[in-house]
């Protein structure tokens, strides 16, 4: 080809469009090709011109020199863009309108966010364009080029015929790429050249697909009409029956919002979450966005995300920033009301002030709600009493700082340790709080640390393996002087943490009362994970490791963390047993001992931390080990 590739840069396009092209020899396709206007993409584009050429589509960025780096052929507004300029782009496509026909497919304004990509008049999501091929072979024997619409992910139908589109080639399986075609409507797998230099290929257009039910049409057309560059005129009437409270989404935002909701909505019994949407189910999010508010309102208010899978919950839409935050708001307001009103409406003794409740609590009761739709069981009314103190920012922030779990601030109230209106409402609470806080701290002992000192929790999770909550009965027992603690400073912002008990008799003593494990009102109350690892003193590796064994699971309560207690010690505590009986081992030969009488750890985490079987390590240490209450 000719190294001559200074025309595009000094001459004037406006001369004799002949002249033009004899001027361009080597620099320009020898069949010359024109875009169709508002309905074909740069990208497709580039494919038909080295189509109709006879070469492979990477020769559309090799013979400029624009070939991205990674040297693949990219999605629509992607790095493809970057060298191309409209003259140079005329110069090797030949057509007879020259830059100015070309300027709509490479000249955006400046992006509206940092995820979007533009797509002709609009943005969109930069991941609702793809850079495989799919193809409508009835648009195809119409009018043999690529429509853009054709790369938007979540359609899985050609706008203008309704045909499904053919994704896999119907002879090999295989996806349909951007690689050497012949034609725009031929596999780029199975193709090939004869002797006679003849092409032979399949015809894609010779496999015609099924058609979208016609009784869907009209809210398919709302959806793809908000980015479909052959729809423009159409689109502010469409836009003119939408409800205000998207008044201040741009056309792609709309778009991108009614394919999240559907994706939402896809996920459930009768569809597998997937990217590409189902027709129905896009056009049932349609009838959602032109229906708005009433509409999203009868869909939650129907107990739609109980019909959910993991990890398709509404709460993604609340939180995703790429939608409209007035918008968002709007969602959770509609949540809490149909879902979440209802719960705290059915409180013991009355309506409760919603204020009590930031957002955070609206998620914890949702959450509750779901679960239970989900079980086709409703909540208990402990469950709800647990679930609406704990949706209290205060109540958590509280339970936390003390480090045990929220139901066992029931128990301390009952048992007289805090004042009944301190659970009931807001007016005294950090006053009530910081009483108890002050009365704790002045139980501490003044005098140093003794040489024999082990952190509460710990004492507690060791001796301490039965169902039940000995919590309360230990607070009890410290402010009335019973069990002496000490107090380490470590900056923790957990207070349990940071006390420290020597007479291990005395809190033998105390774990030993009845009343430790007598509340059986809130022996199956909800715990969370959180909570959990904090009552079993296992940590996230090693809870995961437990759950990945069989051995624990979700949902936590008293009774299924006691009932694990007494089946299974981590190393640490099996050390602490030892110690006190009067033997100090380090880990390995704690491990050492419990291999060689051929125990295996029930779970062990990443990091080597063990968890073993009780009965093996009794087997194995017997009367060396200090009592403990199972």
């Amino acid at each position: 080809m000719s190294d001559n590739k200074s025309f595009y840069a000094d001459e004037p396009f406006e001369q004799n469009y002949w002249v033009r092209r004899a001027k361009t020899v080597g620099l320009s396709y020898a069949v010359p090709v024109a875009p169709y206007p508002g309905e074909e993409c740069l990208e497709d584009l580039l494919i038909r011109a080295a189509c109709e050429n006879g070469f492979h589509p990477e020769v559309s960025y090799r013979l400029p020199e624009v070939r991205d780096r990674s040297g693949n052929i990219r999605a629509p507004g992607g790095s493809s863009r970057l060298g191309f300029s409209p003259e140079k782009l005329a110069v090797m496509l030949g057509n007879p309108g020259g830059p100015e026909e070309l300027r709509p497919l490479l000249e955006f304004g400046e992006s509206p966010g940092k995820w979007l990509r533009p797509f002709f008049d609009v943005w969109i999501h930069n991941r609702a364009l793809s850079r495989h091929r799919r193809v409508s072979p009835l648009a195809l024997r119409k009018r043999p080029f690529l429509r853009a619409m054709w790369r938007v992910w979540p359609l899985a139908f050609d706008p203008e015929t309704k045909e499904y589109l053919l994704a896999d080639c119907p002879e090999c399986d295989k996806r349909l790429g951007g690689g050497f075609m012949g034609d725009v409507w031929c596999c780029d797998h199975c193709n090939k050249i004869t002797d006679q230099g003849k092409f032979v290929g399949i015809d894609l257009r010779d496999y015609p697909q099924k058609s979208v039910e016609e009784e869907l049409w009209e809210r398919l057309d709302f959806v793809t009409g908000l980015i479909d560059p052959s729809k423009i005129d159409v689109r502010p009437a469409l836009r003119g029956r939408l409800h205000r409270s998207f008044e201040n989404m741009h056309d792609g935002a709309v778009f991108d919002f009614t394919c999240r909701l559907a994706k939402w909505m896809a996920a459930r019994g009768d569809h597998e979450p997937s990217f590409v949407l189902p027709p129905e189910v896009l056009a049932e999010a349609a009838g959602v966005v032109q229906g708005w508010p009433a509409s999203f309102e009868a869909l939650v208010a129907t107990n739609a995300e109980a019909k959910r899978p993991k990890g398709h919950s509404l709460q993604y839409l609340f939180f995703d920033t790429r939608v409209d935050a007035a918008l968002r708001q709007e969602m959770k307001e509609v949540a809490r009301r149909f879902l979440v009103m209802p719960l705290i409406e059915r409180a013991p003794g009355g309506k409760l002030n919603p204020g009590l409740y930031d957002r955070f609590g609206f998620i914890h009761l949702r959450r509750l709600v779901v679960a239970k739709e989900k079980a086709s069981k409703p909540a208990t009314d402990v469950e709800l009493q647990v679930a609406l103190l704990r949706a209290r920012s205060s109540v958590r922030a509280f339970a936390e700082s003390l480090g045990v779990p929220v139901p066992t601030l029931v128990d301390m109230v009952e048992d007289g340790l805090l004042p009944d209106s301190m659970l009931a409402s807001e007016d005294g609470f950090v006053d009530a709080a910081n009483d108890f806080f002050k009365r704790l701290t002045a139980s501490r002992e003044p005098s140093n640390l003794p040489d024999f000192a082990v952190p509460l929790p710990n004492a507690v999770a060791t001796f301490f393996a039965r169902p039940g909550d000995p919590w309360s009965v230990i607070f009890e027992a410290i402010l009335s002087g019973r069990i002496k603690i000490w107090h380490l400073p470590k900056k923790s912002p957990v207070i349990l943490d940071e006390i420290y008990v020597s007479d291990l008799d005395a809190l033998f003593d105390v774990l030993s009362e009845e009343r430790c494990n007598s509340n059986t009102r809130l022996s199956s109350a909800p715990l969370t994970a959180r909570e959990a690892c904090r009552w079993t003193r296992l940590w996230n590796g090693q809870q995961s490791a437990t759950i990945k064994a069989k051995i624990l699971s979700a949902p936590y309560s008293r009774n299924s963390l006691g009932n694990f207690a007494s089946q299974y010690e981590t190393t640490i505590f099996v050390q602490l047993r030892l110690k006190v009986g009067g033997i100090s081992m380090q880990n390995r030969y704690v491990r050492r001992l419990l291999s060689e009488r051929g125990a295996q750890p029930a779970a062990e985490s990443k990091t080597g931390s063990a968890i073993w079987r009780r009965k093996d390590v009794e087997a194995c240490f017997g009367n060396s080990l200090a009592r403990c209450l199972t």
